[in-house]
């Protein structure tokens, strides 16, 4: 390799006697820069291409990247912004929202929607949920299953509810906290029917969606 080619090294440099004499700075950079530049027509000549070529190829590749990751910075920025006013919504209105989103989806593991005919039971879930005041959540505490109907009929204008016994008696089957939640007489369908709704209604009611 030879420092004295035909490559620009800038200006730190003086001639004596016809000789060229570099300062121990300036060289110490001239071999630097020699060495990335033999690096770059290395990996040009692998792609079998010229220095320019490799170079522009670069460029190109940069942009996108940078053009990627803008996107993804401005998906995350609308993200955060459709969650920030999403919570600004009503508890009520959130819960009203996932029961009506969640009535027109098929639940899992069954041929009916949720709460639909034949699984109004599945309110129980929710009420269990509420009954649990896991902060992490954010749902409204609410004690008996009376005041569970009483709060979706009055106040989130939830229609179309099963009866007080139909609840009940899935309540009173109802151990743990979720998602550990156990199942008395039940199987293990049961418990994934009971964990796939919780699952699905807290989704829509924290982030909408």
């Amino acid at each position: 390799m030879n420092i004295y080619n035909n490559h620009n090294y800038g200006d730190n440099y003086t001639l004596q006697a016809g000789a060229t004499v570099v300062a121990k700075s300036g060289l110490e950079e001239a071999l630097a820069r020699e060495r990335i530049y033999d690096e770059l027509e290395r990996q040009a000549e692998q792609q079998g291409m010229t220095l320019e070529e490799w170079l522009a190829m670069q460029k190109h590749r940069n942009q996108h990247k940078d053009q990627h990751q803008d996107l993804h910075m401005d998906r995350n920025r609308h993200q955060e912004a459709a969650a920030e006013t999403w919570l600004q919504k009503s508890k009520e209105e959130r819960i009203r929202i996932a029961f009506e989103q969640m009535k027109t989806e098929k639940c899992q593991g069954r041929t009916a929607n949720y709460f639909g005919r034949r699984v109004g039971y599945q309110y129980a879930f929710i009420l269990a949920l509420m009954r649990a005041k896991d902060e992490r959540y954010g749902l409204p505490y609410v004690e008996t299953t009376n005041e569970f109907l009483t709060y979706l009929k009055e106040y989130v204008g939830v229609k179309d509810l099963p009866s007080e016994d139909t609840i009940g008696r899935r309540l009173t089957r109802i151990s743990g906290r979720y998602p550990d939640w156990r199942i008395e007489d039940g199987n293990q369908m049961d418990i994934l029917e009971a964990q796939h709704v919780a699952q699905r209604f807290l989704s829509i009611y924290m982030k909408g969606v």
